[in-house]
């Protein structure tokens, strides 16, 4: 059984455990982390057991930690005395024969003169399990303080590795014991003695991570029944509340943006590098006939400066469509240099071939369909396809012109950290994939009785900008057309913003 919720937080004493990707097991195409690898069934905190002690989640966001716990304590006490009461979740107490339940109600109603102020807001829940034997205890609820505080005490616990989580996970694994359903051996008394002084005893960086892998096994017995009480805690909860939109940081981005001066400076720099490219060109050519490896050099790097410049042109530096241009500017990066670090002439001649055959295929496919796209020039295609040879002497290649994938070109060139860092995040906006589609267009519902559930984005999604990042990348095709046809020392300067 393992915890299938969402991390929120961490405390200070204990650091989130990640599996590195070398734990991973690969399995086909799939990496698996260690967990996953392991038979068994997901619980999930947030959804089923989290909501099942309502009354433990209200009691830890009440009272102090200290109090709180003591009254944790006063139901172990009540636990010890009757061990059939064990189970001290909601749907655990409606299966209490009758006199048991009035008596656990009763007990955990009269601890101290403002239980039944804390435990109020359980009222709120029609639904709840034998709620007519709470409500002969608990007054009717006042809606508008404890639906907030019920969001209060939600927000503390919903990740399931919270002080407070652990807290109330704790006494469910206190009851347990104290009811004979944990059994330890002679040599686990060390982790009994942990568990009944907790957290005054043992070493919490262990005690803590204990507690909640025990905490979880006695939930998989739960009915299908019994799990359909904390579903209408939560379907109350998101009729009953309003959603509270994460607060863009569209506004607060765009104060921060030097937009007019960086625009300027760029446009400036573009300018200067695109003559100076062009002039070297122009000095490094001395013939008409084709030179595959020349042309390929200089229009890697005129195509990732012309990527660049649209960032700049267009704004797109906080945009989707600059991330995918990112993606664009790595796959020319790499492309460039393992062309440049083969240094095979027949290879250089094959990368050329392969994009005029990829325009024949365009090409002859739109003739068949007789329905040209706006954006496609269909006759410079007939011109590219025709360019180097009559297309009918001209290929097609279905596959890749060095049959080798962009991975294993990284590999190969040197770049496979920059392949890691940006490729596989920003061609995930290329591909529509569900990661980029959640960063670009929903944001968190911040209401903790929402289960800070998603949102569509009311305004236009603004991420990290790319400028920076796009222009390394289109430096270093600098310096490796430098290197294909020295010297060329211009690059792009970065923006500094003045101060004030």
């Amino acid at each position: 059984m393992a915890d299938k919720t969402m991390p929120m937080k961490h405390t200070n004493l204990e650091k989130r455990l990640e599996s590195t990707l070398s734990e991973h097991k690969r399995l086909k195409k799939e990496l698996k982390p260690p967990l996953s690898q392991l038979n068994f069934s997901f619980s999930s905190w947030i959804n089923d057991r989290m909501p099942d002690i309502l009354w433990g989640i209200l009691a830890i966001d009440f009272w102090p930690r200290e109090k709180a716990l003591s009254f944790f304590r006063y139901i172990g006490k009540f636990v010890l005395m009757n061990q059939d009461c064990h189970d001290i979740t909601i749907t655990g107490i409606a299966h209490y024969e009758e006199d048991k339940r009035s008596k656990f109600i009763q007990h955990i109603t009269s601890w101290s003169s403002d239980s039944k102020d804390m435990l109020r807001p359980m009222m709120l829940f029609n639904k709840m399990p034998k709620k007519t034997n709470w409500e002969m205890y608990l007054d009717d609820p006042i809606p508008y303080k404890d639906w907030e505080r019920l969001g209060n005490a939600a927000l503390k616990t919903l990740w399931h590795q919270s002080e407070e989580a652990t807290d109330c996970r704790w006494v469910k694994v206190l009851c347990e014991m104290l009811g004979g359903k944990l059994h330890f051996t002679e040599q686990m008394k060390e982790n009994v003695r942990e568990i009944i002084e907790y957290p005054n005893y043992g070493n919490l960086c262990h005690v803590r991570p204990s507690i909640r892998a025990i905490e979880i096994a006695p939930y998989s017995k739960k009915s299908e029944t019994d799990l359909n009480w904390p579903k209408d805690i939560w379907k109350t909860c998101y009729e009953k509340t309003s959603c509270f939109p994460e607060k863009s940081k569209n506004e607060e981005g765009l104060r921060e943006i030097d937009w007019d001066n960086q625009r300027k400076h760029y446009m400036e720099e573009t300018s200067r590098i695109r003559r100076s490219i062009i002039d070297h060109f122009l000095r490094t050519s001395s013939s008409t006939a084709i030179d595959a490896r020349l042309e390929a050099c200089f229009g890697f790097s005129l195509y990732a400066f012309t990527l660049f410049t649209e960032i700049i042109l267009y704004r797109l530096d906080y945009s989707l469509a600059g991330r995918m241009i990112l993606r664009s500017l790595v796959e020319c990066l790499i492309t460039f240099k393992y062309l440049l670090n083969k240094n095979d002439e027949d290879l250089w001649k094959s990368y050329r071939a392969y994009g005029s055959g990829q325009a024949k295929l365009v090409y002859l496919k739109l003739q068949e369909l007789g329905n040209k796209p706006n954006s496609i020039d269909k006759d410079l295609l007939e011109r590219i396809s025709n360019e180097d040879m009559w297309l009918e002497f001209v290929s097609i290649n279905l596959g890749h012109w060095d049959n080798v994938d962009l991975r294993k070109m990284s590999d190969e060139a040197g770049l496979k950290e920059k392949y890691d860092q940006f490729y596989a995040w920003t061609s995930g906006f290329i591909h529509g994939s569900w990661s980029a589609i959640r960063e670009s267009v929903y944001e968190r519902c911040f209401n903790p009785l929402h289960r800070l559930h998603r949102l569509p984005t009311g305004e236009f999604p603004l991420g990290n900008s790319v400028t920076s990042d796009s222009l390394n990348i289109t430096n270093k095709a600098f310096e490796l057309l430098s290197k294909a046809y020295p010297p060329f020392e211009d690059r792009i300067r970065m923006y500094v913003k003045e101060t004030e």
